[in-house]
């Protein structure tokens, strides 16, 4: 599985042969979805410190759609996936695996909707 998911699901549309525009909307739909679910689970830290939760996004580029962190959220990577003195927190990979389905379920939609 790719970094956040979408891309492996665009790949996916690609291979279904819909419209370009169809699929971004698909996914960026569903993207939006994620990062709803994302934000809450996303760790806070002390007070007054810059949040990872309040730089976080979703990326609509001419191929792709990504959920990505700010440069100030560099952080966000130790966090998920953990160091030699922190436990990885995988909340990233959680939510997404939790909401898989609706976020399949989005995109399906979207597509019957947008091709008929």
């Amino acid at each position: 599985m790719s970094e956040n998911g979408f891309e492996d699901l665009a790949r996916q549309l690609n291979q279904i042969k819909i419209d370009k525009s169809v699929a971004q909307e698909s996914l960026k739909q569903a993207a939006d979805f994620y990062l709803e679910q994302l934000k809450p689970s996303i760790p806070t830290w002390a007070k007054g410190m810059h949040h990872a939760k309040n730089d976080v996004s979703v990326k609509v580029n001419d191929d792709n759609v990504q959920v990505i962190f700010g440069d100030k959220s560099y952080y966000w990577w130790f966090v998920e996936n953990g160091t030699s003195k922190q436990r990885a927190q995988h909340f990233a990979r959680n939510t997404l695996e939790q909401n898989k389905n609706k976020i399949e379920q989005i995109m399906a939609q979207k597509i019957e909707r947008m091709i008929k």
